[in-house]
């Protein structure tokens, strides 16, 4: 492995606490040697968009310690998309929604059927449709941030029925609460056990 190679894949285990069967399964990686028109995306962690049957589109995200001035980056053309979709195959009694792709992963990683959206400012109205199966959404919203996890969390409580908005505890987010108190205290401080009944 390259040396941008294992420092992405450090930032990814330790400091997001992200397991490498988890890393596998979304198939998180590195790019080294992209495209011509990915070049943006050079040295950046790549988080593809999956579904039962392939990959359907790519984001990426700056590595740490960048200036790059945006945080994700996405070839021009793609379409905003809902993440893990794979979750949304075998409807059930309930689902999380959370905010981005590496809360998403970290949720399933914590035994919590999730999807994520890419952005508070992402959610459109035609997801809901998505979320018709389920009898319950709990929305595990962000709260390290100026209230816009709240703001998002609200936004899709206004149009879904049966909706839990659970708060991450102060500071936190969905990854950063695991990293505090590991998969049980995440499943505890949302309630999923809980709520998943």
């Amino acid at each position: 492995m390259s040396p941008e190679g294992e420092s992405l894949l450090a930032y990814l285990t330790h400091e997001r606490a992200l397991s490498l069967e988890t890393i596998k399964r979304f198939q998180l990686g590195a790019v080294l040697n992209p495209v011509a028109s990915n070049e943006t995306a050079r040295g950046w962690i790549s988080i593809p968009y999956l579904s039962p049957t392939g990959v359907l589109s790519m984001r990426f995200r700056r590595p740490p310690g960048s200036d790059a001035p945006m945080k994700y980056w996405s070839p021009k053309g793609t379409r905003t998309r809902v993440y893990n979709t794979s979750a949304l195959v075998n409807p059930g009694h309930w689902l999380a929604c959370v905010e981005g792709e590496i809360d998403c992963a970290t949720a399933e990683q914590a035994g919590i059927p999730a999807i994520g959206i890419p952005g508070v400012q992402s959610w459109a109205p035609y997801m809901k449709h998505m979320l018709s199966g389920f009898s319950r959404i709990l929305v595990l919203a962000d709260n390290d941030d100026n209230g816009q996890g709240l703001e998002f969390a609200e936004k899709i409580a206004d149009q879904l029925d049966e909706v839990k908005i659970c708060l991450a505890p102060k500071g936190h987010d969905v990854n950063s609460t695991l990293k505090e108190l590991g998969a049980a205290g995440l499943r505890a401080h949302f309630g999923i056990d809980k709520h998943a009944e």
